[in-house]
């Protein structure tokens, strides 16, 4: 796996420094701080001198004419500000707290010919005027002190609008990424930024490409929407934020385990599980119009629920100055060792992370910030499921390395800008367990549709490279401040893989082609390794201007964006098996077959109610833009990956292709020199038009209450549409004048009811293209979303802090049916049915559809007295949310009797997708501390416990059911779905389990 540092980014950002400095967008790393300084009579006073001290070097600023002064690009932290002019007393305040994201406005008063200080002791208001995004700060107390499983995808539940697919219980899903989506969103327009530098997954778009030691964070901003012109995307934004050294050396270790001798027994009552019926049966091939033979499939056990052995979190982080006010430094190291079991089958996951920052202030004016992260994931047995017992199970391994070098130069009170280029060398690979390439043995798929012996290997890499130059500048007209945020950059992304299949590239498929002689000659498919080399850029620029005038702030601003894609050369080998029929193959690249530009403007309101303006009202409107990935438009540069077919005959019945059990391979299928797929020339990005109303009330200036409305509308969308051939004719997109109704599939849902759904099929002449290519194009389609938020957020003093929400939520699909193709109903293709969105396509998750109308979340501490030698502290984290949709489908698969079209449908067979739903989610998680003090040193132990009631809540049942086939003449075709799962129980809550910590702290 290649980590090399590419220098092309470095070159464009030496460029950009020659010309005015570099860039990385200050709100995804750090808070703000502005002052406004006046008499007892309310005049402004200009010339006072401002110290803000705390992280790093003080620094000092004057106040204009209108008395302000601003300190920008803060690490987040506790800060001091002091403040003196001659005949007035000077002003302290000794807690000034910044967030990531956040702006911190003071208003204070300077009284004249009295010598003593004043000191501020209230506390630093959370209302801020000149917010411009939505959604949750979570800062490193909340990190620290509430019972979480510690990863950032847990983190999320916490925010409003935000749906999560797993329930996490004490770090027994941590071994693999969370699929989420947020308000109107999905996962595919999430970013990810640690430290201001985009790490988003340029292949697997919207995921992270590595993981995390959770301690590194000083605080996670996750941004959900708003007018702020940084975020392309509607979806959710994460910018995790690391430490940084002080000027007081500090060093803390921890160690905190989970074993699986507090874990309690799964509760699950057998009255869950399918009992089997009409709806869950396995139909036998039949001649056509012969009545049908089939048999129930109850549910005696349940074996596939995730389960604990040990999860083992340690590390330590050290930092300090080097230089006292000029050269910081700070590293961490981090480890969470996760043995579970999906059923029998263990899955065994190491994350190695650590890190390094040195900050360094050269001069008053300028700073600077190197930093580099290591991440690593090394997991056996990745893939366990059902159908992919150990055998066919990967060991992944993908160590990710991100690098940034950022400059900071302050030319005067008025004038910030920020530069970075940064470097991230993803990637990972997949080894398969049973055996890789031709040193393994070939994959059987068994005639129960279970894999044998080995799976395909996967060996990609991911480098990105950016360059960033952002800037503020402030201007007054008259009685109106400006803030005016500008910055361009450019991003480059690349993504090369191979997939190897196992032995001589044979796949065995005792589903397919049997009835062969005395029953043991089986079909089986010749394939060749598949390399893909894409690439994109995208540039862009931003320019925003941050209006006040006295009780309003104005935000209006605009973003341009350009995405480009390209596809790499490419020279594909020949098949191992067959090398004179499927021959080496090289693809040439350099195409750009589509450019997406795109416009986005944004604007919002803020308005201050009352002479406190502790109350504030908002309203914004955003367009939003798809961000691109390489798997995405990955199959434009790529021609028709070929494969032929062999007969094998299993005469020892072993589930295995032993030697002179595979006949020659024939029926040669797909052309690599032709390009099978197309793309619309005029293809634009999907659009998301945001409008967001919402009003805030602090009840303290700490503790901010608010309620906010979301309506979106996502249109314009990208679909892959296949092309036909009518009549032997040119390739085109498919209409739907090409259907025609081939029949019904009928059967019985779980609650009793019948059901009749219509299957359509191409119509006679009308044919899949050479190649079974598709079209990339964009549809018409639209989805709405309206969601309600009630969120509350009390920063920890005396004593207590407290963060929570209720969301209350409706997306829908608004489906206009003349676009629609193929009229077969599917799941999402219902109008005014809710938006659902699968976990995954195959595996644990493959029955997660995440979609509930309401949700909450609220965590908090209490610290019981803290002054008393026997205090302690509490805290809790609840977690609610309506269970999933289940929509219930029919599989009707490949070339049937039914349609003979080769196209696979997949019919829903409920009213709406959420016709069905599991059971609602309800968990509770809690913790009890006691901090012990010696001198320089502090020790923290504390007992977690997840899942304290034990819940046992289904969260997957099967969704694919039976259903008989019949032909528009009513006649049954012989063919029928074989569900067998279908209703069964998949997954549940994992059961209440603790786990001990202890924390050593020395300063």
């Amino acid at each position: 796996m290649s980590s090399n540092f590419n220098w092309r980014a470095v070159a464009i950002a030496a460029i950009l420094l020659l010309g005015v400095a570099p860039i990385a967008n200050a709100q995804q790393v750090s808070g703000n701080v502005f002052a406004t300084v006046s008499d007892t009579a309310g005049e402004a006073l200009p010339g006072v001198r401002v110290t803000l001290s705390g992280n790093g070097a003080p620094a000092t600023q004057f106040t204009d004419a209108q008395g302000q002064v601003r300190f920008l690009g803060l690490a987040p932290g506790q800060y001091q500000i002091a403040a003196e002019l001659q005949g007035f007393s000077p002003v302290e305040v000794p807690s000034v707290v910044v967030s990531v994201g956040r702006n911190t406005t003071l208003d204070l008063k300077m009284t004249p010919a009295v010598e003593e200080t004043i000191t501020v002791t209230s506390e630093s208001p959370l209302l801020d005027e000149r917010k411009i995004s939505t959604g949750s700060t979570v800062t490193q107390v909340e990190l620290e002190k509430i019972p979480t499983a510690r990863d950032p995808w847990v983190i999320l539940q916490s925010v409003p609008g935000v749906l999560v697919d797993r329930v996490n219980v004490g770090g027994n899903e941590s071994g693999q990424q969370s699929n989420f989506t947020g308000p109107g969103a999905g996962s595919s327009q999430a970013s990810w930024s640690v430290d201001g530098v985009v790490i988003t997954d340029p292949a697997a778009r919207g995921s992270s490409p590595t993981y995390y030691n959770f301690d590194a964070f000083e605080e996670m901003a996750v941004s959900t929407g708003g007018s702020d012109t940084s975020a392309m995307t509607g979806g959710v934004q994460l910018n995790l934020v690391t430490k940084r050294g002080t000027n007081q050396w500090r060093a803390e270790g921890r160690y905190l385990v989970t074993d699986k001798e507090t874990q309690s027994d799964l509760s699950l009552d057998n009255s869950e599980f399918a009992r089997g019926g009409p709806w869950n049966r396995v139909f036998s091939t039949r001649p056509v119009g012969t009545p049908a033979v089939s048999s129930t499939r109850p549910q005696t056990a349940f074996a596939a629920n995730s389960s604990t052995e040990s999860v083992d979190d340690y590390g330590f982080e050290l930092g300090g100055p080097i230089v006292k006010d000029r050269l910081w430094i700070w590293g961490t190291y981090g480890v969470q060792d996760i043995v579970a079991f999906l059923g029998t089958t263990p899955d065994n996951t190491e994350l190695e992370s650590y890190a390094a920052k040195l900050n360094a202030q050269f001069t008053a004016s300028n700073s600077a910030v190197v930093f580099y992260h290591f991440g690593d994931k090394q997991k056996q047995g990745r893939g366990a499921a059902v159908t992919r017992p150990q055998e066919t199970t990967w060991n992944q391994t993908g160590p990710t390395d991100i690098y940034k070098l950022e400059d900071t130069q302050i030319f005067n009170s008025n004038l910030y800008l920020t530069g970075a280029v940064s470097y991230v060398g993803g990637g990972f690979e997949l080894v398969p367990i049973g055996g890789e390439g031709a040193a393994g043995p070939n994959t059987v798929l068994d005639s129960t549709g279970i894999w044998r012996n080995s799976f395909f290997g996967y060996h990609t890499e991911r480098p990105q490279e950016q360059a960033k130059l952002d800037g503020s500048y402030f201007f007054n007209t008259g009685a109106v401040n400006h803030e005016l945020k500008f910055g361009v950059g450019y991003r480059n992304s690349e993504v090369s893989s191979t997939s190897t299949y196992s032995g001589n590239g044979v796949v065995g498929r005792k589903d397919l082609g049997n009835g062969y002689g005395d029953g043991t000659q089986f079909l089986a498919i010749v394939y060749h390794d598949v390399l893909v080399n894409d690439t994109f850029d995208v540039w862009s620029a931003q320019l925003q201007d941050t209006i006040t005038w006295g009780n309003m702030t104005l935000n209006a601003g605009l973003r341009y964006d350009i995405q480009t894609p390209e596809a790499g050369d490419v020279t594909e080998p020949a098949s191992r098996f067959a090398p004179n029929l499927i021959r080496e193959f090289t693809r040439q690249g350099g195409e750009q077959p589509f450019e997406w530009k795109s416009i986005s403007p944004r604007l919002g309101v803020t308005y201050a109610l009352g002479e406190e303006r502790d109350t504030l009202i908002r309203g914004s409107y955003a367009r939003f833009v798809d961000q691109l990935g390489t798997g995405f438009f990955a199959t434009l540069g790529v021609r028709l990956q070929q494969y032929a077919y062999s007969y094998w005959s299993d005469s020892n019945n072993n589930n295995r292709i032993d030697t002179n059990e595979l006949g020659p391979a024939f029926g040669l299928q797909g052309d690599r020199s032709f390009r099978a797929n197309q793309f619309d020339p005029d293809l634009e990005p999907a659009e998301t038009d945001e409008l967001l109303l919402g009003i805030e009330h602090a009840l303290l200036p700490e503790f901010v209450v608010g309620l906010q409305a979301t309506w979106r509308q996502t249109g314009n969308t990208t679909v892959s549409d296949i092309l036909v051939s009518e009549n032997g004719g040119p390739a085109r997109a498919n209409v739907s004048s090409d259907y025609v109704l081939a029949g019904t599939v009928r059967g019985t849902l779980p609650n009793g009811r019948a059901f009749t759904e219509n299957v359509y099929k191409l119509k006679p002449g009308v044919t899949r293209a050479p190649g079974n290519g598709t079209i990339l194009r964009n549809r018409g389609t639209d989805d709405e979303y309206f969601g309600l938020s009630a969120s509350f957020n009390k920063r920890l003093s005396n004593r207590w802090m407290l963060r929570g929400f209720v969301n209350y939520s409706d997306w829908q699909n608004v489906v206009d049916p003349g676009i629609i193709e193929d009229p077969t109903r599917g799941v999402n293709t219902v109008d005014g049915s809710q938006v659902l969105t699968q976990s995954a396509g195959s595996g644990t998750k493959a029955e997660v559809w995440i979609n509930s109308t309401w949700s909450a979340n609220v965590s908090g501490m209490y610290q019981v007295a803290p002054d008393r030698p026997w205090g302690f502290n509490v805290s809790a984290d609840v977690n609610a949310r309506e269970g999933f949709s289940i929509p219930y489908r029919v599989s009707v698969a490949g070339t049937t009797r039914l349609t003979g079209d080769r196209l696979n449908r997949v019919v829903l067979v409920t009213d709406e997708n959420d016709t069905f739903r599991n059971d609602d989610v309800f968990t509770v998680n809690a913790r009890i501390e006691k901090e012990f003090s010696f001198s320089d040193f502090g020790l923290t132990v504390g007992v977690d416990v997840f899942n304290l009631f034990n819940d046992s809540t289904v969260l997957q049942r099967g969704g694919v059911i039976a259903g008989e086939h019949f032909n528009a003449a009513g006649v049954a075709t012989g063919q029928g779905s074989s569900a067998g799962t279908g209703d069964h129980v998949l997954e549940a809550i994992s059961p209440r389990i603790f786990r001990l910590g202890a924390r050593l702290s020395w300063n």
